[in-house]
């Protein structure tokens, strides 16, 4: 049997942290609830879709918005 996705996406999350604009890598669904990479951007999309494939080890990657998060404070 293959790697999950957040065993895909724990492989490249350090690397993919360090390129501008990515708040975050994690395994999880697509819209269609199938497993998928998601990588939270506060950029636009355009901005990285050369940087990031759009398919990796068989998984969609998914970009998410995440320009309106705030952090949480106690």
């Amino acid at each position: 049997m293959g790697r999950s996705a957040e065993e895909v996406a724990a492989e490249h999350a350090d690397a993919w942290m360090r390129i501008p604009g990515v708040v975050g890598v994690y395994g999880g669904e697509n819209e269609s609830l199938e497993p998928a990479i998601i990588v939270m951007i506060a950029v636009p999309e355009q901005v990285l879709r050369g940087t990031i494939p759009s398919i990796l080890e068989g998984f969609p990657v998914v970009f998410e918005d995440a320009t309106d998060l705030r952090p949480m404070c106690d």
